[in-house]
């Protein structure tokens, strides 16, 4: 196999378990977007690892802003001290 050929394999594995990884991590509220201002908000349990530098940078995303208020008010509930006080101001989404 070329070495370039070999080599986009592999880049292409390891994005296709980073995308996994996200969305493992998302499905079991490890992080959340904050639909409001599009602030990506990361679990005090992710706080050591690789995701955490990921927290407070502003992300455009395409998921509907009703089904991510719903996400992210689950999210604020298991870790209040990430929104403040914006739980309350969720409910209203």
């Amino acid at each position: 196999m070329p070495v370039d050929r070999y080599a986009r394999e592999h880049a292409r594995a390891f994005v296709d378990g980073l995308v996994a990884d996200l969305h493992a991590l998302f499905d079991h509220h490890l992080w959340s977007i904050d639909p409001r201002t599009g602030t990506l908000h990361v679990s005090p349990r992710l706080a050591s690892s690789g995701y955490a530098k990921f927290a407070g940078r502003r992300i455009r995303h395409h998921v509907a802003r009703q089904l991510l208020g719903y996400h992210y008010t689950t999210f604020l509930q298991a870790y209040p001290q990430n929104g403040s006080s914006a739980s309350a101001e969720m409910a209203a989404i």
